[in-house]
């Protein structure tokens, strides 16, 4: 009996052991490493109407379901811009003029993707700042 006990408490460090020996790399990655990241990107098209693109991209093997832009108004809360079911969503300058005047604008986007296992995440972007005031 105690030679199989010992069996079992040794074979976890020989099979790590055996990986490490064939080259193979052990990756052990904390929660707040193992979320998923995503990303806005926003570029003027440069167009009469002052447009821009909207771009949600994912790590490596995560498509977006969904998104939703958000305007951050700090403490009086967040606005609903527009919502996508597209990587890539398109807007004018009035749309993200989010904040009053020439006041520099934040926005930010919700992604709401699936897992393999089939389970839905919502993760949100970075916040790009910039001024969409259309006469600046």
């Amino acid at each position: 009996m105690n030679s199989i006990r010992i069996g079992k408490k040794v074979a976890g460090p020989v099979t790590l052991l055996a990986a490490l020996s064939l080259g193979l790399t052990v990756v052990t990655a904390s929660p707040a490493e193992a979320a998923p990241k995503c990303g806005l990107t926003v570029t003027s098209l440069h167009t009469d109407d002052q447009a821009y693109k909207l771009e949600v991209t994912c790590g490596p093997f995560m498509a977006p379901a969904e998104w939703h832009l958000y305007g951050d108004d700090g403490p009086f809360g967040v606005q609903h811009i527009l919502s996508s079911y597209q990587p890539v969503a398109y807007a004018d300058s009035g749309a993200l003029d989010e904040d009053p005047g020439t006041e520099a604008d934040e926005i930010f986007a919700t992604v709401i993707y699936r897992t393999t296992t089939g389970a839905y995440w919502t993760v949100r972007t970075n916040t790009v700042v910039a001024n969409f005031w259309p006469y600046s």
